[in-house]
């Protein structure tokens, strides 16, 4: 795991185990899920770091 990308395949998000268990930290580790699906979908328009 890396975040909440699974490294083996980076297609494959978990959100809502180990430390993102709870109801604050699943929404935190989905909002940061969606920022880092979004960058590997359109790699192009989405620097990294910056939110959308």
């Amino acid at each position: 795991m890396d975040g909440t990308r699974v490294v083996a395949d980076d297609r494959v998000h978990l959100i809502g185990y180990g430390p993102s268990a709870s109801t604050i930290g699943a929404n935190r580790a989905g909002r940061s899920a969606v920022r880092e699906i979004r960058r590997l979908l359109d790699p192009v328009s989405t620097p990294v770091g910056m939110p959308r």
